[in-house]
């Protein structure tokens, strides 16, 4: 499920129950106190109102982090349950056609570091970011219920996916973990947009434009200008992906990943070197162009 981001709360000066931009605190869950705020929260998009959940404890049964959600569950909101659409094929045939055609890319499990990925020939057993890969591998696919669809691998990285951006956007590809053929152009997410909303059960490729490089003692951190928003990534796939303070600074960085129920810090946690990459400087701007077109 699609969680809120935050919520607007009226200042205390301000009597309507609508009230304007500049009448309004932003509100995130773990700043939630009971006997202030409940049933005076709503909606930064739709000004319908909101409620925590869970109302006062910290996580939900299920040990899910607090979150925002509509009272209403038919409420017309573009922050209220909001899932990538994904593309079905009719039966094994149109699958293997798609795959054959190239419209369909499997991305079977990522790249990851290795002693053996920096030099022109790797063992054959290591999974590399050669585009032309010859892996095969067996998926069920979305849409198709029947037996499972060998296919080529062709791609092992969302590098190969993002220096090729106009040849890919347009395809459907199948990500490691999941069973949904979607569009790449529609995962495209900015991790620092203004209303970003947090969804703990879609995973998507995130962009985030890097200010400061930080060497933490488990974690290496790409934070992003906006406050509390970083890409985490282990110490190995910096050294793999050539991150660093001079490196980095101004640099376009696209992950794949799910962030997690929020807190008021957004980390999108990266663990395989294939999840992140670099945009090139010359694909920045169809990249911004393609997440444009999604909002509208």
């Amino acid at each position: 499920m699609a969680t809120i981001t935050y919520a607007h709360f009226p200042k205390p000066s301000t009597e309507s129950t609508n009230p304007s931009q500049d009448n309004v605190e932003r509100l995130y869950p773990d700043e939630y106190v009971d006997e202030k705020h409940y049933r005076n929260i709503f909606c930064p998009e739709c000004k319908e109102p909101l409620t925590r959940i869970p109302r006062r404890k910290s996580k939900t049964v299920n040990g899910k982090t607090a979150y925002f959600k509509h009272y209403k569950s038919d409420v017309e909101c573009s922050w209220h349950k909001r899932k990538p659409n994904g593309i079905n094929f009719l039966n094994k045939h149109e699958t293997q056609q798609a795959i054959k055609d190239e419209n369909l890319l499997i991305l079977s499990k990522w790249s990851s570091v290795s002693e053996s990925e920096n030099k022109e020939t790797s063992d054959k057993n290591d999974i590399s970011e050669n585009s032309h890969s010859d892996e095969l591998i067996s998926n069920a696919l979305g849409g198709y219920e029947g037996a499972e669809i060998p296919s080529a691998n062709r791609i092992t990285s969302v590098k190969t996916i993002v220096e090729n951006i106009e040849t890919y956007m347009e395809k459907a590809i199948v990500f490691p973990g999941s069973k949904r053929a979607i569009r790449i152009k529609s995962l495209l997410k900015s991790l620092d947009a203004d209303d970003l909303q947090i969804d703990d059960s879609n995973s998507y490729l995130y962009v985030g434009r890097i200010e400061t490089f930080v060497r933490g003692k488990i974690w290496h951190f790409l934070n992003l200008a906006k406050k509390k928003r970083a890409f985490r990534v282990q110490p190995e796939i910096s050294k793999s992906r050539g991150f660093n303070q001079q490196g980095c600074a101004g640099r376009m960085v696209i992950a794949y990943g799910m962030l997690p129920a929020y807190n008021s810090q957004v980390y999108l946690e990266i663990r395989h070197l294939g999840q992140v990459a670099f945009v090139p400087k010359e694909n920045e701007e169809l990249v911004l162009e393609l997440m444009a077109s999604n909002k509208k």
